[in-house]
């Protein structure tokens, strides 16, 4: 049972990992992303609207991770993985249209165009895995969905390192989760 609760517990480490650390002093943004940019943002402003879009992701696929509770037998895992991975799937798409709404300023905005352009191909990396897990009929199918998914969540991660390179060189201090 123990081994069990390891393999669900990475499985949710996984969905999590996308989503960087939580802040609970972080306040959501007022009203939905809109669908053309405002005004161009400063690098602080920028990179503060991108840190709550991470925290808002991290939130909604944690409230997506098992939320009836602890897993108290093998035949409740299979389930919980698929609940989980449908979770990320369906968080990290506001999470692109908050990142895509931001107006950021010349000098952030090709690593910025670069950061989305990731995120789409690694949603659709997403999808299919979340499909797959979906579809599986046992635990071994699922995991053998993820080992074949490793590519899922890590071709936006250099254009993240990017923005926090950027970050450090604008002397704003922000810890994008872009190993996580």
């Amino acid at each position: 049972m123990r081994a069990l609760t390891v393999l669900f517990m990475a499985t949710a480490i996984f969905a999590a990992t996308a989503c960087g650390s939580s802040n609970e002093n972080s306040e959501p943004a007022a009203g939905s992303p809109a669908s053309t940019p405002g005004p161009q943002l400063s690098a602080e402003e920028y990179f503060d609207r991108l840190k709550a879009a991470f925290e808002r992701l991290e939130q909604a696929v944690a409230a997506s991770a098992n939320p009836g509770g602890q897993i108290r037998s093998p035949e409740q895992i299979l389930p919980a993985i698929q609940d989980a991975t449908t979770g990320l799937e369906v968080a990290i798409q506001p999470f692109i249209a908050d990142v895509r709404s931001l107006n950021p300023s010349d000098a952030i905005a090709g690593a910025h165009r670069d950061f989305v352009a990731a995120l789409e191909k690694d949603s659709d990396d997403i999808s299919a895995l979340a499909a797959e897990v979906r579809a599986a009929d046992s635990l071994t199918e699922a995991t053998n969905a993820f080992g074949a998914r490793k590519s899922a969540l890590v071709k936006s991660r250099a254009p993240c390192e990017a923005l926090q390179q950027i970050a450090q060189q604008e002397g704003v201090s922000v810890d994008l989760p872009c190993e996580e």
